[in-house]
């Protein structure tokens, strides 16, 4: 460990760690329209506290639950269910107070001490998450045993404060940076819908309109239980994708398949040869149309929307065959399929860049957390210049 930096008991560098109320406290009949929010689980998705779908309770049921009122800069975890969920509430939050819900508890960080921001790289990323999620019981539902006696015996590792900035200022700016290029993939694929939209309904001078019958023929998958399986290579499709492998093939590619039952609506694209099981549809003749423009004509469909029966709900093909396409002729085909695909393309290279800078965050997280990497001081001309 470097020098300044500081081992020590949780429960003795932070102000508080407390409990949600008991069950008893809050019930479903205490709820109200509006009034002080009760984080639950559906809040603690994000690092960042999920400020959308609260359950809320009178301002003075609130100040009856003091115990369990949390602020901004708290940190909120879960003891029970999905254990080790974490988030801090910001400093700029909806609510000046909230509640937390029985499953949960809390840690008010001393920020003369431990930043609540480092404290969460700790709890979420760090050695405190596994040393918390070491002390789960799993008889029944999954629980902490004495969630506030036991993280108050987490140990923690930690620099000192101007070093605990610059960490928690890196480690911002590559989230910011991840963020960014979601943003830039959600925007990309809804940019893509729309011009697919646009290029299936353009019409125009040889587009056919027919029923589905005549654009594709459609097969149900065979059976191929688990134990009758060969090691191999060919993908075995299931209706939510591969679900195993085997040495034989049913079909060759390129191939589509789409589920029959349990998952309906996917829509699987393959080049290589592959076997299809009962759960799904395959395309046994393309009748002419490019392979690639039937998938993307699938997928545009929402096949789910044809599915009948209550109890299972399955795709019929003999539904399918009387819907009516408009379909173009093979060469506009292939120029709407290269449109697409060098939209996908584009949003595929920035899916594969942020799990690149994930897996270089990881390696930063540990690297700065454990003390091995040290942000220099210049760091800090560096950020107040910017």
């Amino acid at each position: 460990m470097r020098d300044g930096w500081v081992e020590s008991r949780l429960g003795e560098v932070v102000v508080k760690v407390g409990m949600g109320p008991f069950g008893s406290n809050i019930k479903v009949d205490t709820f109200v329209e509006e009034g002080i929010p009760v984080i639950s689980g559906n809040n603690l998705t994000s690092p960042t506290l999920v400020e959308k779908e609260f359950k809320y309770i009178t301002e003075k049921h609130a100040d009856l639950l003091k115990g369990s009122n949390v602020f901004r800069g708290d940190l909120v975890l879960t003891h029970a269910g999905t254990v080790g969920q974490v988030a801090i509430v910001p400093f700029d939050s909806r609510y000046d107070r909230y509640v937390v819900s029985q499953r949960g508890f809390y840690i008010r960080p001393n920020e003369s001490i431990l930043l609540g921001k480092y404290l969460l790289l700790i709890m979420k990323y760090g050695d405190g998450r596994s040393q918390l999620l070491s002390n789960i019981n799993r008889t029944g539902v999954p629980s902490l045993s004495q969630p506030v006696t036991f993280t108050k015996r987490i140990l923690v590792i930690f620099p000192p404060l101007k070093e605990q900035r610059r960490i928690v200022d890196v480690v911002e700016l590559v989230d910011n940076y991840i963020a960014a290029l979601q943003e830039r993939v959600d925007a990309a694929r809804i940019a893509r819908n729309a011009v697919l939209h646009e290029l299936l309904n353009a019409g125009g001078e040889g587009w056919v309109d027919t029923t589905f019958k005549n654009f594709i023929t459609i097969q149900r998958g065979h059976d191929l239980p688990v134990q009758s399986r060969n090691p191999g290579t060919v993908p075995v499709m299931a209706s939510n994708g591969i679900v195993g492998w085997h040495d034989e093939a049913k079909c060759t590619g390129p191939g589509i398949v789409t589920g029959r039952s349990g998952t309906i609506g996917k829509v699987f694209y393959l080049q290589e040869p592959f076997w299809p099981l009962n759960t799904t549809l395959y395309v046994t003749d393309m009748k002419g149309n490019v392979p690639n423009f039937v998938a993307l004509v699938l997928a545009s469909m929402r096949l789910e929307t044809y599915a009948g029966g209550s109890t299972v709900p399955s795709l019929d093909r003999k539904v399918l065959y009387g819907v009516r396409v408009v379909i173009p002729s093979p060469d506009e085909q292939q120029r709407i399929v290269e449109i697409l695909s060098s939209m996908d393309d584009s949003i595929q290279a920035t899916q594969q860049t942020i799990v690149e800078v994930k897996n270089l965050r990881s390696g930063l997280l540990s690297d700065l957390l454990s003390g091995e990497h040290e942000i220099p001081e210049s760091y800090d001309k560096l950020l107040g210049a910017a």
